[in-house]
């Protein structure tokens, strides 16, 4: 009956650090419709394969149990520990890019064409990428300028918020891989 518990144990990890990954993917859609501010696509990946692979694994798990078949118990720890690396993989990155957040938005800052740059600093009165000079825009009517902001500000505790959701659920998910593994 342990066994199964800790299979279905490791099936709601799957879905927590699935549905961390998902939510960080609909916020980031939900901001901005332009690529400036999204989450990049392999980190997501890494989050969903590590879910996918729980869940063989759990599945791979409980036949293993049942059947107790030594070649299907093998195959069971390398699935549960290829689901440990892509959780590790996943936790490491979004903290990695949690501490060097500049530069992850400075890359997708730099995927965008002129249009899609004027039209995020209109809609979010923000000047450049890391600096407010050459650019302000005037207030209609007054000399002072509209933007206080340089677009990174606007979007650094965005990306913070998404990237603190990943890394925490995949930090759940190696955590009880690893109680998997150890037991």
């Amino acid at each position: 009956k342990v066994v199964f518990i800790i299979q279905f144990c490791m099936i709601a990890g799957a879905c927590i650090i699935t549905a961390g990954a998902i939510i960080a993917e609909r916020n980031s859609l939900r901001f901005s419709p332009l690529p400036f501010g999204s989450m990049e696509k392999e980190l997501l990946y890494t989050a969903w394969a590590c879910g996918a692979m729980s869940c063989i694994s759990a599945i791979i798990g409980c036949l293993g149990g049942r059947y107790r078949s030594k070649i299907l118990l093998v195959i069971y720890l390398f699935s549960v520990l290829i689901a440990f690396t892509l959780a590790i993989a996943t936790t490491s990155q979004a903290f990695m890019d949690k501490t060097n957040v500049f530069n992850y938005a400075q890359r997708q800052w730099r995927g965008l064409s002129a249009a899609q740059e004027r039209l995020y600093q209109t809609q979010n009165k923000c000047c450049n990428f890391g600096t407010l000079s050459p650019c302000c825009r005037f207030a209609p009517g007054q000399g002072e300028c509209t933007n206080s902001l340089y677009c990174f500000e606007t979007i650094e505790d965005h990306l913070l918020d998404q990237l603190t959701i990943v890394a925490a659920t995949s930090l759940v998910q190696a955590i009880f891989l690893s109680i998997v593994l150890i037991s």
